[in-house]
């Protein structure tokens, strides 16, 4: 209270000399109220230090430990309760060390720490120092040693600071190799990643793995990678979309190709390399669809075949999955996917009746000469009357194309087809067949016949 501080110390200093102090306890506890003297009140850090480097006993740098680090001075405090051996004020010294960056004067403080205490954050710490200061050797041989770290929570921390090499190691440690693999990405070791994702065997490290390898050009890895990836139908889109994306067109479709053979391809492999044919192997489409029908998601290659307008694979798969009205009306509305054979196939099996007479004005408009093969298969499947009418909407010359249809179905003896063919026969002066028509059918008006004859 006097403030004579260096009197005190004064005092402090000479009886704890052995000359006035036989008791070692008690000449220690007058040191350390000497430095507390010099730390407390006089502030004098440096003296501090001197006069422990020359008593240089435990309990008198722990003092002075204690006071540098309230000061924020921690790699000096550091040091002194190294010469304590005193480990108390860890998680303190941790703290400081980590905000000063001073990895490599904590590493013997933490050793220090671990003579008498087994504490996690102790472990922990003394790894990320060596991770900070890249003693990897040691590092490895501490993970790989008795310790009570928390090693996936450091390993996690050395990966997110950007310390793969020190990642690598402590997941090696705990066989993560989920994380391990990204490690290896990291440090571009690509074949050693690929290795990772093998022992972790799960889709997100395959996936992760195989997008780093792309964008190393490193295809045959990707590739090696993608194959595990599209086994899962859900994780298809995002691979297609990230080759896509990048420009590896060729890669792609290579990768769905070798696809196709694995033990558990499923119909979405089938599926998406029939569509990436529509848009980068056209020529390969139909036979791809021909091959693998049963095995496609047609209504999808149907569409990607549309977009594409490759109209004779969207015709055969319509086709195959028995869509028949579909299958007409892509032939009817785009002329490169019409085949005669198929729209003769298909138009019978509609179930819409409404095409069939869509049907007949397609074939006047556009096919008039394959008119007949288009009737004859449709005869039993239409009415006449009603396909007559169409006939004469159209015009002369359509009555004249339909006369070889009506001559085939006239034994229904309709009236609408008598009377059509009666007037052809008028036309074209056919008087043998006109007198056979009159004879044979009776269903015609017969005034309006008499008076045109007239």
């Amino acid at each position: 209270s006097h403030m004579l501080y260096e009197e005190a110390y004064s005092i402090y200093c000479k009886f704890s000399k052995p000359e006035f102090m036989e008791n070692k306890e008690d000449s220690e506890e007058l040191q350390v109220l000497a430095v507390g003297v010099l730390v407390d009140y006089m502030k004098d850090l440096d003296r501090a230090k001197t006069y422990a480097s020359q008593v240089d006993k435990k309990p008198v740098w722990s003092k002075l430990g204690k006071a540098q680090l309230e000061e924020k001075l921690p790699a000096d405090a550091i040091e002194s309760y190294i010469n304590a051996e005193d480990p108390s004020e860890y998680v303190i010294v941790c703290a400081e060390a980590n905000e000063a960056e001073i990895y490599t004067e904590l590493i013997p403080y933490l050793e220090m720490a671990r003579k008498s205490l087994q504490e996690n954050v102790i472990d922990t710490e003394l790894i990320y120092a060596m991770a900070k200061t890249n003693k990897l050797t040691d590092l490895e041989k501490f993970v790989n040693g008795p310790n009570v770290a928390n090693i996936q929570g450091i390993g996690d921390r050395c990966f997110d600071e950007g310390l793969y090499n020190a990642a690598k190691t402590i997941f090696t440690s705990i066989n993560n190799n989920s994380k391990l693999a990204l490690c290896h990405i990291h440090l571009e070791e690509y074949r050693e990643a690929v290795n990772a994702a093998g022992k972790a065997n799960n889709v997100s490290t395959w996936k992760s793995v195989c997008f780093a390898c792309l964008r190393a050009s490193e295809f045959r890895l990707a590739s090696q990678c993608g194959l595990e990836v599209i086994k899962y139908p859900d994780h298809v889109d995002d691979v297609v979309t990230y080759y896509s994306d990048l420009g590896h067109f060729s890669h792609l479709v290579s990768l769905f190709e070798q696809g196709l053979g694995l033990e558990d391809a499923h119909i979405g492999i089938f599926t998406e390399l029939g569509i990436l044919y529509t848009k980068h192997v056209p020529e390969k489409v139909m036979d791809h669809c021909k091959v693998f029908f049963s095995k496609l998601n047609v209504s999808k290659v149907v569409r990607a075949c549309e977009r594409a307008r490759l109209y004779p694979p969207a015709v055969y798969l319509y086709m195959q999955d028995k869509q028949f009205d579909s299958a007409v009306k892509v032939m009817m509305d785009r002329t490169p996917a019409y085949n005669h054979d198929i729209f003769l196939e298909a138009i019978v099996k509609v179930r819409n009746a409404e095409i069939m007479y869509k049907a007949v004005q397609f074939y006047l408009n556009m096919h008039p000469m394959e008119f007949t093969k288009l009737m004859e298969v449709m005869e039993p499947h239409v009415d006449h009357s009603r396909v007559v009418n169409q006939l004469r909407r159209t015009g002369d010359w359509a009555l004249q194309v339909g006369q070889p249809y009506m001559k085939n179905v006239q034994a229904a003896d309709l009236t609408a087809v008598n009377e059509a063919l009666n007037e052809l026969y008028i036309e074209d002066e056919d008087y043998e067949s006109l007198r056979k028509s009159i004879d044979r059918f009776k269903n015609f008006n017969m005034i309006a016949l008499a008076q045109k004859l007239a």
